[in-house]
């Protein structure tokens, strides 16, 4: 028996990051024009408009039709869409629903209760139906759908330079379930605001802090946590769409704090980048900076309210080093809050200037939160169906 394919050397060869081509450059706007009918209350609408003055109250979907042109959403739909949606119309009820979205409808029935076509008129439709309709195709798209049409969209945004995916910061979110019937509906439960396990999701998103513009989000059940679903999520919706080893900065809340968290992004994807994150005092986090805590020397004065210590520290596991800087109270000694980097170059200043890009990333500030003693930015209050729905 031949062992010379089983002794062969292994190929270490890195192979270049090559992403996939959106569906913009698949389906040209010519043949889509030429092989695709027009919704016909549309066209109907075009000609009426002709004779008839139509008042449009909000024109911002009208404004918008250009820059959901340029995303691709029409040449998307065509190649990851439902096969019934295909080769068909130019528009579709799901096109109206991205309108609607963007527009700043949070529900159908919005649409039926004004008279105001914008948004139909945007999306290439010409009048409003029932409720039920507006649901026909939506009920179309299956999860493998959504998550090409999702990746294919974040791909369009990189080419059109609205995002560069070079600095990332992750953030897991929870919205809690107001309905009925959670546990027969398999929604799984999570802390809410007031720390009770209540049914809810929970959205896990990245963002762009060198564009302050999100990257893509994904909804999981309540029951999941950040440390859990982490790698799942980044080898479905950023890896394959970002090379790994040209992002440069990582930035994480303290719902990450894992040595396995650590480990997968410096050793194992982005070996080129750091991590920033805010540690939870957990066991081995608590272990750590137990001696530096008992310790009197080295304690800094960093503000009118706070003093800082900054040491430097080997997780035992993956044996990854670690600079922590750790805040607490000047006069009381307490509350104490921990900042670590895979960066070990940083001073503790930096370090902490550093982690505040992480509060771009908008979403709503906690009730009863305490302030930080770190001068933060102030938070857009930023509503999850309405921005993050069409992506």
């Amino acid at each position: 028996m031949a062992l010379d394919q089983f002794c062969s050397e292994p190929d270490n060869e890195v192979k270049p990051f090559v992403p996939d081509m959106t569906a913009y450059h698949l389906h040209s706007e010519a043949s889509l024009l030429e092989s695709r009918r027009i919704n016909r209350q549309f066209e109907l609408l075009c000609r009426k408009m002709q004779t008839h003055a139509y008042h449009l109250c909000d024109p911002g979907p009208l404004l918008l039709a250009p820059f959901v042109n340029d995303l691709g959403i029409v040449q998307a739909m065509e190649s990851y869409g439902p096969a019934r949606l295909r080769g068909k119309d130019l528009s579709n009820l799901a096109l109206l629903n991205v309108f609607r979205i963007l527009s700043g409808y949070r529900r159908i029935n919005h649409l039926r209760n004004n008279r105001d076509r914008s948004v139909a008129f945007a999306s290439g439709l010409g009048m409003f139906g029932s409720r039920s309709r507006y649901y026909e195709d939506t009920l179309e798209f299956k999860f493998d759908q959504l998550h090409l049409l999702r990746c294919d969209l974040v791909l369009r945004a990189k080419e059109l330079g609205l995002t560069q995916g070079t600095k990332i910061a992750f953030d897991f979110h929870f919205k809690r379930f107001f309905g009925a019937h959670s546990i027969d509906k398999g929604i799984g439960k999570g802390p809410d605001k007031s720390g009770d396990l209540v049914p809810g999701f929970r959205p896990h998103g990245s963002w762009d802090l060198s564009t302050n513009t999100l990257l893509s989000m994904n909804y999981y059940h309540g029951g999941m946590r950040a440390p859990s679903i982490l790698e799942h999520y980044c080898e479905e919706h950023i890896f394959p769409l970002f090379d790994p080893l040209a992002i440069e900065e990582i930035y994480m809340d303290s719902e990450y704090t894992k040595e396995a968290s650590l480990q997968y992004f410096k050793q194992v994807r982005c070996a080129n980048g750091d991590v920033y994150i805010c540690l939870k005092k957990n066991k081995q986090i608590k272990k750590l900076i137990g001696p530096a805590l008992e310790d009197e020397a080295g304690w800094e004065k960093h503000d009118e309210e706070d003093e800082l210590k900054t040491i430097d520290v080997t997780l035992p596991k993956t044996l990854l080093p670690l600079r922590i800087a750790i805040l607490r109270d000047l006069e009381t000694r307490k509350k104490i809050r921990c900042f670590g980097s895979t960066n070990t170059e940083l001073e503790a200043s930096e370090m902490l200037q550093k982690y505040r890009y992480r509060w771009l990333v908008c979403y709503q500030r906690r009730k009863n939160q305490p302030k930080s003693s770190i001068k933060t930015q102030p938070r857009v209050a930023l509503d999850a169906d309405m921005r993050f729905g069409f992506c």
